[in-house]
């Protein structure tokens, strides 16, 4: 009978060291991934979170699956740019909330050139008058 008591008031006494030992969520985490307009992944692309209120960045750079984390991220609102060589940036607003865990797909698309071709006849020289 003493052993029921002695498990019995092993529970009662961890129970609450049980409670107690639950971490409070503060923060928030972004993760994605970055693609070309092909589907393809992109490694090697710079994505930035800027904290708008802050004026806080971080900085990631997307492994070879162009896959990217922030793990430990204030709550607020935040701008997310995302940019490779030779591609055009994608910009998006995010608003985090406390415990959110956001996974975004982003794609990049071919930047735009523009070539400006000049015609128009050259001006007449008079070279003898």
């Amino acid at each position: 009978m003493s052993s029921r008591r002695f498990g019995l008031a092993l529970i009662l006494f961890l129970l609450p060291l049980r409670l107690f030992a639950q971490q409070a969520v503060t923060a928030a985490s972004v993760n994605g991934t970055v693609e070309d307009s092909s589907g393809a992944p992109i490694a090697g692309a710079t994505v930035t979170m800027r904290n708008v209120d802050r004026n806080q960045s971080q900085n990631a750079t997307t492994d070879l699956r162009g896959r990217f984390r922030f793990p430990l991220l204030a709550i607020g609102d935040y701008q997310l740019t995302a940019s490779a060589p030779g591609l055009a940036s994608s910009r998006q607003r995010l608003r985090l909330a406390i415990g959110a865990a956001i996974d975004l797909l982003i794609r990049l698309h071919p930047a735009q050139s523009e070539t400006i071709d000049v015609t128009a006849a050259p001006p007449i020289v008079e070279t003898h008058r």
